[in-house]
């Protein structure tokens, strides 16, 4: 178990969201907090249809259960038509419950600097469904942080990461 849970919700093979998740787990270690990530596209994912959790694949009954005993969360969460990505919104709506009451960051890609407004929609899903606690500030990417699809560059961003890691390190 570990005390901050990271999960990437990106299907995409050369994933950005994947590249900023990797470098704030790299920054946690850094600064000696420990983290476990779960990846969506390594997960038999099955669509949500109502079923109790244990009645789900079992890749999805463990990340249930990482999520459950993680003490803070940070969502990796790749915007699609502005909006939260299906195959991380069929993974919520499987694995809401174990949100409950739990603090929550996002880290947000988008293709554009302001797609990134896409985040109140996955803080209202994990705050309405889930009483989740939202934290601040969110990292926010677009395709100008990076250099190709390689290399997170953007100083902003790593300041975002060491404010978060500030926030995150009160609930541990």
């Amino acid at each position: 178990m570990s005390d901050i849970l990271l999960i990437q919700g990106s299907m995409n093979p050369s994933s950005r969201t994947k590249l900023v998740l990797d470098e704030f787990q790299k920054y946690l270690k850094k600064n000696s907090m420990g983290s476990e990530m779960i990846d969506l596209r390594n997960l038999k994912m099955e669509f949500c249809d109502g079923r109790e959790t244990d009645e789900y694949s079992k890749d999805l009954q463990d990340a249930y259960f990482q999520i459950k005993n993680a003490r803070v969360v940070v969502i990796g969460m790749p915007v699609y038509c502005w909006s939260v990505s299906g195959p991380l919104k069929n993974f919520l709506d499987i694995t809401a419950e174990a949100f409950e009451k739990k603090p929550i960051a996002i880290a947000c890609n988008a293709g554009s600097p302001f797609a990134y407004l896409a985040a109140s929609d996955l803080m209202k899903i994990l705050s309405f469904e889930s009483k989740a606690l939202p934290l601040q500030p969110i990292i926010k990417t677009s395709a100008k942080d990076f250099e190709g699809r390689e290399k997170l560059i953007s100083p902003k961003v790593f300041e975002k990461m060491a404010e978060l890691s500030d926030t995150i390190s009160q609930y541990l």
